[in-house]
């Protein structure tokens, strides 16, 4: 089977990156065709390169510049090796409309693909309005995201309208799944992220630092509290503190311009992990790794969701004096007491793919 997906690839996160990766590998390994659309609007473009291109007031060039262009080609080294991207790249839902007859079956999703309230706003690419439905093409979603949408407005007809012709519908998160609901009257299944369905032993490569050490990935800020007690959890464990992806002041080492290769296994070696990102969280859990979540409210809904879903939710740091609070009993994470239940949801995750694809 011909299989298309649609989702957030062209992009320097690594989680992005990630999903786009996982799910193009666990169709193509159930005996697929599998190519990644390459759809990228302008303005996401330009949103992705803004940090290739700072320039300071003297009208210097930023030191870190060339860890975020190193970023860059590695990340997209990593996909165009990695994955099969289609030959044509495509800038609008218009031009999306000469695929019609490249795929037996499209796949959107995963990521917060159907978000409205972010800077992509809306698209209905996304909701593969571009498919002519007098064709036989199987369209499905496969944990597609509304994100931290919680009304569909303007946006709510047609959404309705081009989701009423998907084959099947499957949703990452609870929010997602209660719009489609609610105010589309459609029935969702929700799946997990991509990520949690391949293995990763081969990025799992010699270990970079010889001390242990507690990892930080964050994507938006963190606070001064959160900062204070990152580096009480690390001298309780006597830990050194490395933060990938970004720069933050209180890691001793700041590792920037990195592949996903290299960020997994960054992951896969760490001793301890914090957080604020939805795939930082899901590669904690992937690696058996203790972790903390350090809370911040525009991930709330689809964190709280996926910690909610493995009896993890102790894991959130939602208060300021969690250092007051302390209790060691909740530093670590006994992962066999939700081993079944990870490996159930990753098989019934697998299933859909399986059986929604081969439908046809």
């Amino acid at each position: 089977m011909k299989v298309g997906i649609l989702t957030f690839h062209n992009t320097t996160n690594y989680g992005a990156t990630l999903q786009a990766y996982a799910l193009s590998t666990i169709i193509g390994s159930q005996g697929h065709d599998v190519e990644i659309i390459d759809y990228c609007p302008y303005k996401v473009e330009k949103y992705y390169k803004k940090d290739l291109y700072f320039i300071d007031k003297n009208r210097r060039l930023n030191r870190r510049i060339f860890d975020n262009l190193l970023k860059y080609y590695k990340t997209r080294k990593f996909l165009v090796s990695k994955t099969n991207i289609s030959k044509k790249k495509y800038a609008t839902s218009a031009e999306l409309k000469k695929i019609n007859s490249s795929y037996e079956v499209v796949v959107c999703g995963s990521d917060q693909i159907w978000c409205i309230d972010s800077f992509r706003g809306f698209d209905s690419a996304y909701f593969l309005d571009f498919i002519d439905n007098k064709t036989d093409i199987i369209k499905i979603s496969y944990a597609a995201s509304f994100g931290h949408t919680m009304r569909l407005r303007n946006y709510r007809e047609l959404i309705c309208q081009l989701i009423s012709n998907f084959s099947a519908i499957s949703v990452r998160d609870a929010n997602s799944r209660r719009l489609l609901k609610e105010e589309c009257n459609e029935q969702a299944v929700k799946v997990l992220d991509p990520t949690f369905l391949i293995e990763y032993d081969e990025y799992f490569l010699d270990k970079k630092f010889k001390k242990e050490y507690l990892l930080i990935y964050i994507i938006s800020g963190i606070t001064l509290e959160q900062k204070t007690f990152i580096k009480f959890i690390a001298n309780y464990k006597n830990l050194e503190i490395i933060s990938v992806g970004k720069y933050v002041d209180i890691a001793t080492k700041n590792i920037i311009g990195i592949g996903p290769k290299e960020w997994i296994n960054y992951f896969s070696h760490a001793s301890y992990i914090m957080t604020n990102t939805y795939h930082g969280t899901i590669f904690s859990i992937l690696f058996r790794k203790p972790f903390i979540v350090l809370d911040t409210l525009n991930k709330a809904n689809k964190i709280n969701d996926l910690l909610k879903d493995f009896n993890l939710e102790n894991r959130l740091n939602s208060k300021s004096n969690f250092i007051e609070n302390f209790n060691k009993n909740i530093l670590d994470i006994e992962y066999s007491l939700i081993e079944e239940d990870i490996n159930q949801a990753i098989s019934n995750s697998k299933n859909f793919l399986k059986t929604t694809i081969n439908s046809k």
